[in-house]
């Protein structure tokens, strides 16, 4: 075979070869174009559905005098003539109903939820008879929220959880159970008399309220307040103070 030949196959094999490459690369780009397809802007994306318990009047029923369960307040909102909580207007809250079947200390918390909460129990069969029984923001463990009011035997109450922040939302969990008797100081009317011009006692605010109106020292809302009642002997200052207590 002459070399003008020779070198004619190898140009016709290398062009060929060409060629399949070209072909096979266009049908790879036509292949991925397909494959590329716009993804839909988040704000184009349809909204989760509410959570079932998302209105007052379809709360979920608790039942028993102790338990946990899990919910969701992700696609919640407010309602017309929702009452706020804690002064905070409701932004996702979702609602359970809870009727005691004891007379005595009631606690609940969202203790093990994934975000800050707020949580308020009330009495009255709808917004407009709604009275608060207790409230609170960030308890004493983190920022999920803790209730302890006095329960009574047959009375329903409805349980509010909501976000601090209307933008955030997750997983809810509710826990409730029967508590310790409260502080016989625990309420405002009950405060313990002490008397004299200097002297000491103790006390114990482990399972105390705070009462609806419950006014704030140093503009914080406390969680659990005790009550003393003090008539001064005569004219001047006078200073009290809480040194020697186990917590802040």
């Amino acid at each position: 075979m002459n070399r003008r030949l020779v070198g004619f196959v190898l140009l016709c094999v290398l062009s060929l070869l060409w060629s399949q490459a070209l072909v096979s690369g266009a049908d790879a780009a036509k292949s991925m174009s397909v494959s590329r397809a716009p993804l839909a802007h988040p704000s184009l994306l349809p909204a989760p559905p509410p959570p079932a318990n998302d209105d007052f009047a379809n709360a979920t029923v608790l039942v028993g005098n102790t338990g946990t369960v899990t919910g969701s307040n992700v696609g919640a909102s407010p309602e017309v003539g929702e009452p706020n909580i804690v002064g905070l207007s409701a932004g996702t809250s979702v609602w359970w109903s809870w009727t005691a079947s004891f007379t005595g200390n009631a606690t609940f918390d969202t203790f093990g939820s994934s975000f800050d909460t707020l949580m308020a129990a009330y009495t009255g069969t709808d917004f407009a008879s709604l009275t608060e029984v207790a409230s609170d923001d960030d308890s004493v463990v983190g920022l999920q929220s803790q209730i302890v009011f006095a329960a009574v035997n047959g009375t329903t109450y409805h349980i509010a959880v909501d976000s601090y922040d209307p933008a955030t939302s997750g997983t809810i969990t509710l826990n409730w159970a029967q508590a310790p008797a409260v502080p016989v100081n625990d309420d405002f009317a009950n405060a313990i008399a002490i008397s004299g011009a200097s002297g000491s006692t103790t006390g114990t605010s482990v399972w105390a309220t705070r009462q609806s109106g419950d006014p704030q020292p140093a503009a914080v809302s406390g969680d659990a307040s005790v009550w003393w009642a003090w008539m001064a002997p005569s004219d001047g200052f006078v200073s009290f103070d809480t040194f020697g207590s186990d917590y802040d």
